[in-house]
């Protein structure tokens, strides 16, 4: 290696990573980036076998244009309307499509709602449409800064508009709808829609959350329902490509094994092969307690900080079963939610036992009904996901995956009948699989639950060791891969003005 001295080190080539080393280097910043595997993206990465291509996570949406534009890349990266529908759910009895304008939408709710109950749901929907849009966004990047700005924010906000958001932040999803609609049935429906998206239960979502991510179904954010062409790990090359045109350095399969701290302050990092690399400020994108337990060690830290980062909470894993189809499925949006029993509380009971339901709930896209790229000609691409135990009580994952993947198929036969038959490819990613890509503990969604009693309990982006950051989904603002690039464009902003 040429140097060994830099401005800015980075750890984990994720979105917040990436972000942070491609706004770094734009500034002038020397930057170099290490990556533990041989890909880029961590959750926003795409893997290819066989001429399917599946991605990692979630998709970012496409108001992340602007950030590409900023950092020159935007040609690299295709955003692709879902059409319409994009989404198709289907429950026992009912089937809903989506996105539609609020009163189309709550017209599909008519089988099963009185006239009453279905102005209650309108009213429910709505409130994203009364919402101060605006004011939340700013409120949720502020979240990422420091407390002094947070509160000077929150002083600047309409105290009507404050009251709302605060409402929604520490009100469960659950306690939310039932204080405004009777129909039970139609709360299972919305809440089942709000568990799915995120693969966490109403009980403990943020009623602000559910509300977000309803909104998606109606109204203004239905626009924001795209995919990237030829798979998220696009969107990483992108960031990446912003990196080293700038003159950032990039090297995968170099895993860090710790951080150098002089007189309380980061001045490099170890790497496993024996280099020592020192820098002014360091980047960790790898999560908050891998950050700290492993690579900096608790002999550095307080008592109050580690408690305060051991008390926060995993999200619920999931599994990921990826399907390559040899006949195109009969459904007609390119992502599906399937419920077979509304009864979300037995569906998480099953889980924190260490189980799977009979039935489990399943999110599902078939993405080549928008993007032929994505799989052989002729072929379908179906990509499943569910959540599940991180242990389970039958036993370890690699014996236990077959049983877990027969129970999602057999969900999937009640969509698709003839999917034994379509199926040619199959490949299976555990709790365990996406833990080891993620490099954080759970394999879930989200690396830390986004719950009432945590949504703002998120640690701060600065960390008790000077010169250390901590970006992506476990800092403030970071959840979701929007939420990762904003916690990393923040801090290469804070850094580069230093």
């Amino acid at each position: 290696m040429a140097a060994t001295f830099y401005d800015c080190i980075i750890i984990g080539a994720g979105v917040g990573g990436l972000t942070a080393g491609a706004f770094l280097a734009q500034s002038g910043k020397k930057t170099i980036l290490f990556e533990k595997n041989d890909i880029i993206g961590g959750m926003a990465t795409t893997f290819s076998f066989d001429g399917y291509t599946f991605d990692a996570g979630g998709t970012p949406q496409q108001d992340q244009i602007k950030m590409l534009q900023e950092l020159g890349v935007a040609d690299m990266v295709e955003f692709i309307p879902m059409g319409n529908p994009a989404i198709g759910m289907y429950f026992p009895g009912a089937t809903f499509f989506g996105p539609k304008p609020i009163f189309e939408f709550i017209d599909q709710f008519k089988p099963f709602c009185s006239h009453q109950e279905l102005n209650q749901l309108a009213d429910i929907l709505s409130t994203f449409e009364r919402l101060d849009m605006e004011k939340y966004t700013q409120l949720n990047r502020t979240m990422s800064e420091s407390k002094l700005r947070f509160l000077a924010r929150l002083l600047r906000i309409n105290p009507f508009e404050l009251l709302k958001v605060l409402t929604l932040m520490t009100s469960s999803m659950d306690a939310w709808l039932k204080k405004r609609i009777d129909n039970e049935t139609a709360i299972q429906i919305l809440e089942f829609i709000s568990a799915l998206t995120l693969l966490f239960p109403c009980q403990r979502m943020p009623a602000l959350l559910g509300v977000l991510i309803m909104s998606g179904f109606t109204g203004k954010l239905g626009g924001r329902w795209h995919l990237i062409k030829g798979g998220n790990i696009n969107y990483s090359r992108a960031l990446a490509a912003a990196m080293t045109r700038a003159g950032g350095r990039i090297e995968t399969g170099a895993p860090v094994s710790s951080i150098l701290i002089r007189d309380g302050c980061a001045s490099g990092v170890i790497l496993q092969d024996g280099r020592q690399i020192h820098a002014r400020h360091i980047i960790s994108n790898i999560g908050i307690k891998e950050t700290m337990h492993v690579l900096v060690g608790d002999k550095y830290l307080e008592h109050v900080y580690i408690k305060k980062i051991d008390s926060l909470l995993p999200s619920p894993s999931m599994f990921k079963l990826c399907l390559g189809l040899n006949k195109k499925p009969d459904i007609p949006a390119p992502v599906n939610f399937k419920v077979s029993e509304l009864d979300q509380e037995a569906w998480w009971a099953s889980i924190e036992q260490g189980m799977m339901p009979d039935k489990p709930p399943l999110m599902f896209w078939c993405k080549y009904l928008v993007d032929a790229s994505l799989a052989p000609p002729g072929k379908y691409d179906l990509d499943i996901v569910v959540a599940a135990p991180y242990r389970h009580r039958d036993g370890d994952w690699s014996k236990v995956k077959y049983a877990v993947r027969d129970k999602v198929i057999a969900v999937m036969r009640e969509i698709i009948p003839d999917i034994d038959k379509a199926i040619e490819f199959e490949w299976m990613m555990t709790p365990p699989d996406l833990e080891a890509l993620s490099g954080q503990h759970g394999g879930g969604i989200l690396p830390i639950e986004p719950s009432v009693g945590q949504l703002m309990r998120f640690p701060d982006m600065e960390t008790p060791i000077r010169q250390l950051y901590c970006v992506g989904a476990t800092v403030k603002g970071g959840a979701g891969i929007n939420g990762a690039a904003a916690t990393g464009r923040l801090c290469a902003k804070r850094i580069a003005a230093l």
